[in-house]
């Protein structure tokens, strides 16, 4: 089992854990909010140009609706690394995104872990 703290940003507490983002060529380590709403990833188009991804450059294209509204996105399988464990992942990209969040999803994610949040005490906990 692992664990991580909440991460603070802009001022809130949230539950993100540190994420190595894996492309064939770049690796980059970040935080994402670990979403339970969301059915895909979503990641900023900036870290998608760092990581040598033409995002718009995909077979697949969704039109999503969330809490932010509808959203049109890029979606691309890579591999994402969360504490010491590898597993490829869709993410998605999106040029309408509004916030500066970077979220992981349901789907590749909560069927590799069993996930617990500690709320009280602002921790992940991850087997």
């Amino acid at each position: 089992m692992i664990s991580f703290d909440y991460k603070e940003i802009k001022e809130k507490s949230y539950p993100a854990t540190p994420v190595t983002l894996l492309s064939q060529d770049n690796r980059i380590e970040i935080y994402a909010i670990i979403d339970s709403g969301s059915e895909v990833s979503l990641f900023d188009k900036e870290l998608a140009k760092r990581l040598g991804i033409n995002y718009r450059l995909t077979k697949e294209i969704r039109d999503m609706t969330g809490v932010s509204g509808r959203l049109l996105v890029y979606v691309h399988q890579l591999n994402i690394s969360i504490g010491g464990r590898t597993v490829p992942r869709k993410i998605g990209v999106s040029d309408e995104r509004t916030t500066s969040h970077n979220l992981l999803s349901r789907q590749g994610f909560f069927e590799n872990f069993k996930i617990t949040f500690d709320e009280t005490n602002h921790k992940i906990f991850l087997e």
